[in-house]
């Protein structure tokens, strides 16, 4: 079996495949953040409201971007949000 690079699994941050992009796109998962503060949401704001309210597509978007691993991070740490998770 072929030993994979963990590098290689990095997702390159590019303006159009970012958190940044994820948040431009789905601004109506954001409508209690005022505008001139969409920029400043962790990341763990953005993975809940797209897991809670995203579709498929917006799901697919995070996970590309973020990768799984860094996605269930912000889940299983919260078990009182997702507690069949944890």
């Amino acid at each position: 079996m072929e030993d994979i690079d963990p590098s290689a699994q990095q997702i390159e941050i590019l303006p159009g495949n970012s958190l940044k992009s994820i948040i431009q796109q789905q601004k109506h998962l954001f409508w209690w953040v005022p505008e001139n503060k969409l920029a400043h949401l962790s990341i763990d704001a953005v993975v809940e409201a797209v897991l809670n309210n995203g579709n498929e597509k917006a799901v697919r978007h995070l996970f590309d971007i973020l990768g799984v691993e860094t996605t269930k991070k912000p889940v299983l740490s919260a078990p009182e949000i997702w507690p069949k998770l944890s």
